[in-house]
C-alpha cells in the first residue's frame, strides 16, 4: 500500500485521446491524503476533493479510482457545475451553467456516463429537476449528450408568464453538440401543470395527464416543433369561471416556427376522429 500524506492530483485521458488531442480532453482531480493498493490497482481517499472537465468543474468529499476499470466514484457531498442546459434553458441564445448535486456519483471511462445517487437535484436559473436519480450520457469530447432522471422526477420551472411543473416515473433528454436540448420524452403516469404569473383566481390553472409526453425540438433553435401526449390523455383548463375538459388517446401540439424561445405560439392541435 502506498499512501501519499501530502496533495495528489489524478490526471484522466484515454490512450485514443492522448494520440489525438494530448492533454486536450484530461479530468484532472485535487485531493489529499491518498492511498494506492498496487494489487488492486485502486486509489483511495476520504477527504475533500475538487474535480475540472473541459466543460464544467466540481467538488466532493471522498473518492475510490479503479485505474484497471477507469471507474471513479465520488463518494458523498457531489457538486458538479456543467456549460449544459436543462431540458428547454435558453436565455437569450446564451446556455447558462448547470448545477448538479447528489448524495454520489460514479463516472465510467469505458461509456462516458455519469451516474448521480438520490437524492438528485439540478438547478439553471428559473428551472430545477428534483430525483432518485439520474444517468448522464458524454460523448467522446466530455459533452452532455443524452440524459435520464428515474424515480419520479420532478421538473419545475417559474418563467415571468408563470410556473409550469411536469412529473412522470422517468424523464429522458437528448443534446446537441452546442447544449441545446434536441428533445424530451416523458413516460409512465405523466402529469403536468402551468398556473400564470398572475391568476385571475385561485382556479386558474392548466392541467394534463398521459401515459407518455414527447417534445421535438426545432434543430438549433431552444424552441418545441410539437408534443404528442398519448395514452388515457387528459386536459383540463381552469380560466375564471369556466372550466374545460377534453380526453382522449392522443393528441398533438404543433408550434410556429414564428415562436422564440420564451414565447412559443400554438400554430394547431390535431386528435384522432
Amino acid at each position: 500500500l502506498i499512501v501519499c500524506s501530502g496533495e495528489a492530483r489524478i490526471d484522466l485521458e484515454s490512450a485514443e485521446e492522448a494520440r489525438e488531442r494530448p492533454g486536450e480532453r484530461v479530468i484532472q482531480v485535487s485531493t489529499t491524503q491518498v492511498s494506492f493498493d498496487s494489487k488492486t490497482g485502486e486509489a483511495r481517499t476520504d477527504q475533500a476533493i475538487a474535480f475540472r472537465t473541459p466543460d464544467g468543474e466540481g467538488r466532493a468529499v471522498g473518492l475510490t479510482y479503479s485505474t484497471r476499470h477507469g471507474v471513479i466514484r465520488l463518494l458523498r457531498e457531489v457538486q458538479l457545475t456543467l456549460a449544459s442546459p436543462l431540458p428547454g434553458q435558453q436565455t437569450n441564445g446564451a446556455v447558462e451553467p448547470l448545477v448538479l448535486t447528489s448524495s454520489s456519483l460514479e463516472f465510467r471511462r469505458s461509456d462516458l456516463t455519469i451516474h448521480l445517487q438520490s437524492p438528485v437535484s439540478a438547478r439553471q436559473n428559473g428551472k430545477s429537476l428534483e430525483a432518485e436519480e439520474l444517468a448522464i450520457e458524454l460523448d467522446r469530447r466530455l459533452r452532455l449528450r443524452r440524459a435520464v432522471a428515474a424515480g419520479f422526477p420532478r421538473l419545475r420551472s417559474a418563467e415571468s408568464n408563470g410556473t409550469f411543473e411536469l412529473t412522470a416515473e422517468k424523464l429522458t433528454a437528448a443534446f446537441n453538440p452546442t447544449g441545446l436540448l434536441e428533445g424530451m420524452s416523458a413516460q409512465g403516469r405523466v402529469r403536468g401543470s402551468h398556473r400564470p404569473a398572475s391568476p385571475a383566481n385561485g382556479r386558474d390553472e392548466d392541467r394534463m395527464a398521459a401515459d407518455r409526453v414527447e417534445l421535438e425540438m426545432q434543430p438549433g433553435r431552444g424552441i418545441g416543433r410539437s408534443l404528442l401526449l398519448s395514452g388515457n390523455v387528459l386536459v383540463e383548463r381552469d380560466r375564471n369561471e369556466d372550466a374545460q375538459r377534453l380526453e382522449t388517446p392522443q393528441l398533438e401540439l404543433v408550434f410556429s416556427a414564428a415562436s422564440t424561445p420564451r414565447s412559443w405560439q400554438l400554430e394547431r392541435g390535431e386528435m384522432p376522429a
